[in-house]
């Protein structure tokens, strides 16, 4: 039991990494049921589950009886099954790609003043070349243009819900030459024109 704790768990964890991106998908999900498998039988819990049947009366709960004491080594073959099975945390680099389209976003809000931010500068910003920027953007399901378009679209929401300021600011506030341009350019995205997202948000 403990070989499997201190073995396997680990051994499982590098295997999860690495084996998706270099095997098929079936040869994925039948080595991961029998790691799950595995794992499950290290696990104390199970053995507590076990010895609890012991204590469940057949008259009060009979299939529970039955689960627990008849069924038992099929029960923890099906909850290994499910172990193994079961949908993985996401990946490091997952995490990373995300939090490198959050802080790019927040990034170009301080320039969206200026002019609408170009990918030259994005790529500045992120120390990398143009290329790397649009191959990590694409990896992310999203290309320069629709980014931009969504840090103008997130700041003019946070604009809009303030009634002091009127929409022909905030096409400028936004490099936008003027308000018929903002609401072109915000209502693909919101569905509304400004003045109407407005009066919603009301």
């Amino acid at each position: 039991m403990e070989g499997l704790k201190l073995g396997l768990m680990p051994f499982g964890a590098i295997i999860g990494s690495n084996l998706p991106k270099k095997s098929p998908l079936p040869l994925v999900l039948f080595i991961t049921l029998l790691l799950g498998i595995g794992v499950t039988f290290a696990e104390p819990a199970i053995g507590a589950l076990k010895a609890a049947g012991q204590n469940v009366s057949v008259e009060r709960a009979p299939y529970l009886y039955a689960l627990l004491n008849d069924w038992s080594d099929e029960l923890v073959l099906v909850i290994g099954a499910c172990v193994g099975l079961a949908e993985p945390e996401p990946q490091p680099h997952e995490i990373v790609l995300t939090d490198f389209v959050g802080s790019l976003k927040q990034a170009l809000q301080s320039y969206l003043k200026e002019s609408r931010p170009t990918i030259e500068l994005a790529a500045e910003i992120c120390s990398t070349s143009i290329r790397s920027l649009q191959r990590k953007l694409k990896s992310c399901g999203s290309t320069y243009s629709e980014l931009v378009d969504q840090v103008h679209f997130d700041t003019a929401r946070i604009l809009l819900q303030d009634q002091d300021i009127n929409v022909t600011d905030i096409a400028h506030a936004l490099s936008f030459d003027d308000a018929s341009h903002f609401s072109r350019t915000f209502r693909p995205v919101a569905g509304v024109s400004p003045r109407e997202f407005r009066q919603q948000a009301v």
